[in-house]
């Protein structure tokens, strides 16, 4: 009777992601990878964040105590990553596994 309560409750979740994943989602932030970054970066990161999250810049330079030129350096060169890293990217290798350089087939054609 138990479980049928519970997936009453969670059906959406019971479809679509086992219930594990949205219980351990706020367990685990991202500040492992938070840790791995220096403290400057990520200082410059949460700055960016602020700023694209509509606060105005006055209050994002006193708080985190970066210049205005600066955060529009940073802002401009964040946006400029996150539109490369979503850009379409071929899938695969660039050339085959089994493609040899000219001189090596035609030194492996002299020899055969």
């Amino acid at each position: 009777m138990q479980w049928r309560e519970a997936f009453r409750t969670l059906s959406f979740y019971a479809i679509t992601v086992p219930p594990r994943v949205v219980y351990d989602e706020g367990k685990a932030p991202m500040t492992t990878v938070q840790s791995l970054l220096p403290p400057k970066v990520t200082q410059r990161v949460a700055a960016i964040l602020d700023l694209l999250r509509g606060i105005p810049l006055p209050q994002v330079t006193a708080q985190h105590g970066i210049c205005r030129s600066d955060l529009y350096t940073f802002r401009r060169r964040a946006l400029n990553a996150l539109h490369h890293a979503l850009e379409d990217q071929p899938r695969g290798p660039k050339q085959p596994h089994n493609r040899l350089d000219l001189d090596t087939e035609r030194q492996i054609a002299s020899v055969c």
